[in-house]
Formats: C-alpha cells, sequence, structure tokens
C-alpha cells in the first residue's frame, strides 16, 4: 500500500466519527448579558474571556446599545489583519445608518 494511501486512510479513520452539531437556539452566557448590561448602562466595561467565548457577540450588543444613544463606540483589536476583518463587517452590519472607519498604525 502507498504511503499517500496509508494517510488518506488514517485521515478517514480520524475524521469518521465528526459530525455536524443539531441547529440550537443562540442563549446568552450569564457573563454575556451582564457585561451588556453594564454597557447600556453607561458603565465602563472590560470583558476577558477566551478565544470563542463570545465576546465579539457581546461588543456587537453592546455597540448597537451605545449607537442606539447617539453615542460612539470603538472596538479595538490586537492584530491589523482581525481589524480588517471586523472592520468589514462592521461596515455591513452597520452602514448605511451608522459611519464605520477604520484606524491602524499605518
Amino acid at each position: 500500500m502507498s504511503k499517500n494511501l496509508l494517510i488518506e486512510k488514517a485521515r478517514q479513520r480520524l475524521l469518521a466519527g465528526i459530525g455536524v452539531p443539531e441547529p440550537a437556539p443562540f442563549v446568552e452566557d450569564a457573563f454575556q448579558k451582564d457585561a451588556i448590561s453594564a454597557v447600556a448602562n453607561g458603565e465602563d466595561t472590560l470583558v476577558v474571556a477566551t478565544t470563542g467565548s463570545g465576546k465579539t457577540y457581546i461588543a456587537l450588543q453592546a455597540m448597537e446599545a451605545v449607537l442606539q444613544l447617539h453615542c460612539k463606540a470603538v472596538y479595538t483589536t490586537p492584530l491589523k489583519a482581525l481589524s480588517n476583518t471586523k472592520y468589514s463587517d462592521f461596515k455591513r452590519r452597520f452602514e448605511p445608518q451608522y459611519k464605520v472607519g477604520l484606524l491602524t498604525g499605518d
């Protein structure tokens, strides 16, 4: 048996049990509700959580809340590539009702 065929068979065995989760309604976690509520109440809020824990959801909900109050929102990222991605995402989500800008170190 060729090396490529062995690798393919090993890959198939590895991935055989992986499936797609059943669709389920989104339910906010308590920390997400608390953070969104704090921002909506005008409190300075810093969310520190692991990757994939729902920080962007909090940011989007908080931005919508402050924008409805006719205030400004700032979203920061540690990487230029992520900033560019979020800029595109926010333009699609918020424009033309709100103006979206991008500021980098370039």
